[in-house]
């Protein structure tokens, strides 16, 4: 009966822990997808506006966008937009350290969790396209994930007594 407890707690943790991880990386490919989408709307707002309408437009859009942060510069470091109230120096410690072909990334700030992405975008009339930096709060995935694992622990150890109990009796 205990073998058969040890058993059936291991196949249900390794259960959970697979379905755990699979949720965690189906997030992250979808705020993936949501960055490149606001990279893609970033280009474009670049490639039809003059330089100088270009950081309120940015503003415009970035304000529908809530748990969104941009950071649009030029190749000198010339700051053309960013997020108002938003530290981006650990973004960019961690752009830093990336690969010349690496565009995702992910930092820790504070208690919160970023996942981000960098692009360039031209503007018509510039010789050198603006580096465009974009990042996003995952504090509502990982809200979801802690009471994921909640209930998961709890089902598993719900599920594991009863299959001993159960197992116990069958014996």
């Amino acid at each position: 009966t205990l073998l058969f407890s040890l058993t059936s707690a291991l196949v249900l943790l390794g259960l959970g822990i697979l379905i755990w991880l699979s949720m965690d990386r189906h997030f992250a490919d979808e705020d993936y997808v949501v960055l490149g989408d606001n990279v893609r709307l970033i280009q474009k707002i670049a490639q039809e506006q003059s330089s100088t309408h270009l950081p309120s437009r940015l503003a415009e859009m970035v304000e529908h966008h809530p748990g969104f942060v941009a950071h649009v510069s030029t190749a000198k470091g010339d700051v053309i937009y960013r997020t108002n109230g938003f530290d981006f120096g650990a973004m960019l410690n961690v752009i830093g350290r990336l690969g010349p072909d690496e565009t995702t990334l992910s930092w820790q700030q504070g208690d919160k969790e970023y996942r981000g992405m960098r692009a360039h975008a031209t503007v018509p009339g510039e010789s050198v396209p603006l580096a465009v930096m974009v990042g996003m709060d995952t504090e509502i995935h990982a809200h979801f994930m802690h009471a994921f694992r909640r209930s998961l622990a709890f089902y598993t150890t719900l599920a594991v007594l009863a299959s001993g109990l159960f197992g116990w009796w069958a014996a």
